[in-house]
């Protein structure tokens, strides 16, 4: 560094401001994965905690005490399966109905469960509604018991269940879908019992 300015020598020997502001920012950005990590870490176990009696039923507990009837049908692709010498597509777009209107209330040791229908077309009207009523687990010693019964609707749109239980803990859900003679279903509506 001999015969250099005084003023280069600093430059050169001082740490960069750029070096600086570097180090700072891979400092800082150290930093925040550290939390990310934490944070994500936190939330991933708040979320199995909180879906853990989901993952047990299949559904999370719902928070409402009624649910109005779809206006639209949908469709799934299902697998066919074909009689011996038969052939065809191994998967088919196949209608399914509408979820339903639900709505239950408790007196006594039975529950009666109102449905109701919106029209539909023919190629998706409904049939049939399966109709449950259970005590969602509160703890991971409960099981999901649920009580449940099908009922043809010749038709109708709307009408009402009674399904009485015995067990010495009540049900406080109730659970209904919709069902098409060729095999469609609708998705799963979730109440609360009204008590």
């Amino acid at each position: 560094m001999n015969g250099l300015p005084p003023s280069e020598v600093r430059r050169r020997c001082a740490p960069s401001r750029e070096g600086a502001r570097r180090r700072r920012e891979a400092s800082m950005s150290r930093a925040m994965r550290r939390r990310s990590r934490a944070f994500t870490a936190a939330a991933a176990l708040a979320l199995a905690v909180a879906s853990a009696a989901a993952a047990r039923v299949g559904f999370p507990r719902p928070t409402v005490y009624s649910v109005a009837p779809e206006a639209v049908c949908h469709s799934e692709i299902a697998t066919v399966h074909y009689p011996p010498g038969q052939s065809g597509p191994a998967k088919k777009r196949i209608p399914s109905p509408a979820a339903p209107g639900l709505k239950a209330s408790a007196s006594g040791a039975s529950v009666r469960v109102d449905w109701s229908l919106r029209r539909t077309p023919a190629t998706c009207r409904t049939d049939g509604l399966l109709l449950s009523i259970g005590r969602y687990p509160r703890s991971s010693g409960d099981e999901w018991l649920p009580i449940t019964v099908f009922i043809e609707t010749h038709g109708a749109v709307k009408g009402s269940k009674r399904i009485s239980w015995s067990s010495p803990q009540p049900p406080d859900i109730a659970l209904a879908s919709a069902l098409m003679r060729r095999g469609g279903r609708s998705r799963v509506v979730a109440v609360l019992i009204r008590r």
